[in-house]
């Protein structure tokens, strides 16, 4: 009896996208045929990239500041990395959703960012 997977429903957000690491891990998942979410914290870049991978979808997440912001197109949200609770309602973290986090550094930001998708 083998091993059967249907499509992933889960949305995949990568949390720090348009850094170096966060831009190889989008590759990869794009490569493997999924369509993952891209957040970062400058809505130029984050935008930008997207872009490049014909129009992903895009949230402007900023690790440094909590920022209660409000919905920009294409639902864009500022989050803070320091922040489950704001990670988890702002990237709209579902059952089965999955987080990947490349925001550093892991000592100040991985604590939240592992309570936000838990």
């Amino acid at each position: 009896m083998g091993i059967t997977s249907g499509p992933m429903t889960a949305r995949i957000v990568v949390f720090g996208a348009t850094g170096y690491t966060g831009r190889l891990v989008t590759a990869e998942l794009v490569a493997a045929g999924h369509r993952p979410v891209l957040a970062g914290r400058t809505e130029t870049r984050v935008r930008a990239l997207a872009a490049a991978y014909d129009g992903l979808e895009t949230t402007v997440a900023d690790a440094a500041d909590v920022v209660d912001a409000a919905t920009v197109a294409d639902a864009a949200d500022v989050v803070d990395a320091a922040d489950g609770a704001s990670l988890a309602r702002l990237l709209g973290l579902g059952t089965g959703d999955v987080l990947v986090s490349t925001v550093g550094p892991f000592r100040r930001f991985g604590r939240p960012v592992v309570a936000a998708a838990a």
